[in-house]
């Protein structure tokens, strides 16, 4: 079994970008210390190169760190970035952390690129992760192969697939209009 979760900040980041394409500096608040954090900011940097945007990395190691930058910035009168996207890790998807960036989303009029369901619920612009119940099934069918006495190195890795949802109800605040390809690839909208 596989989780993909470098792979979906880079498939996150995409989405971010065809939902607000003129966002040219994205703020990337993470964990340092997360394990997936150094690939999934390679991917990262890679995508953003390529589509000239700007990552503006903010490694905060605990939501104290992270309050102390986002207050900096509000406080600046520049706040410097078009959006925010969200890594897989403990502090951004924290009640206290995500509580923090959606805070200071809301007050800057700036769009969040979501992580776990939750996000999408509580007004990120949209949420892309895999299935955990898929996800489970699937780990249970390679569970029983391996009790039933299959070699663990001969069963195929299997990546869950990731559903993409929408927040259109955050999408009409910010006056963006969600692209007819992602309404169709989304699982769901939330409306």
């Amino acid at each position: 079994m596989r989780f993909p979760g470098p792979d979906n900040v880079v498939k996150r980041f995409e989405i971010l970008h065809e939902l607000v394409p003129q966002a040219k500096r994205v703020l990337v608040p993470y964990d340092p210390n997360y394990p997936s954090a150094p690939s999934a900011l390679d991917g990262l940097r890679l995508s953003a190169s390529s589509l000239g945007i700007t990552l503006v990395e903010n490694p905060a190691n605990n939501v104290e760190a992270l309050r102390a930058d986002l207050q900096a910035r509000s406080a600046s009168g520049d706040i410097g970035i078009d959006a925010v996207l969200l890594m897989p890790d403990l502090i951004c998807h924290s009640p206290d952390g995500f509580g923090t960036i959606l805070k200071f989303a809301n007050e800057n009029k700036v769009p969040v690129g979501g992580g776990a369901g939750f996000t999408a619920d509580l007004g990120a612009l949209f949420s892309f992760v895999p299935d955990f119940f898929e996800e489970g099934k699937l780990a249970a069918l390679l569970a029983d192969k391996i009790l039933k006495g299959t070699e663990a190195g001969t069963i195929p890795v299997i990546t869950p697939q990731s559903s993409l949802r929408i927040n259109y109800k955050a999408t009409q605040a910010l006056g963006l209009k969600v692209p007819e390809g992602l309404l169709t690839r989304a699982e769901e909208i939330i409306r």
